[in-house]
């Protein structure tokens, strides 16, 4: 019953992780190289300020549901589920490692600029937020496959 609520829990938080990395690969991405740049600025000000509210409480929930259900599937003996949910804690390691060196540092200069000073090459700052979280994406999806595979096949 434990293994069955833990893989539950962990679930719930990684989808949440998993369902932004849809988003961009459905829209978001496309959205954001089409806006020029007081759109980019207005954009990135109003998402980074709600993300940074918001989301870091599923990135820890992911985090420590997920090093719970590698613990419990240790216990449990389940090598299905300890080798899937192993690799989708690496995976989400990598995500916030992503962030952290990545996606921060550009949102954290995006910040601060306004819409009547930023600086000329804009648009490479955007290029590398992009291809940081194009990593993100790799990580989280593939660790949310796992997971999920695990679960379903443990």
């Amino acid at each position: 019953m434990l293994p069955s609520i833990a893989s539950f829990i962990c679930l719930l938080f990684y989808s949440v992780i998993a369902a932004q990395s849809i988003s961009y690969f459905i829209s978001l991405t496309d959205v954001q190289q089409k806006m020029n740049v007081k759109e980019y600025i207005s954009f990135r000000h109003l998402t980074d300020k709600n993300f940074r509210a918001k989301f870091a409480f599923f990135v820890y929930g992911s985090l420590l549901s997920n090093l719970a259900l590698v613990a419990i599937s240790i216990i449990d003996l389940n090598y299905t589920l300890l080798i899937a949910s192993a690799i989708s804690f690496i995976a989400l390691i990598i995500d916030t490692r992503f962030t952290l060196k990545g996606n921060m540092p550009i949102n954290n200069a995006i910040n601060t600029w306004t819409l009547e000073n930023y600086p000329a090459d804009w648009e490479s700052h955007r290029t590398k937020w992009l291809q940081y979280f194009r990593y993100r994406q790799i990580a989280n999806l593939t660790g949310f496959a796992c997971l999920v595979a695990g679960v379903v096949f443990s």
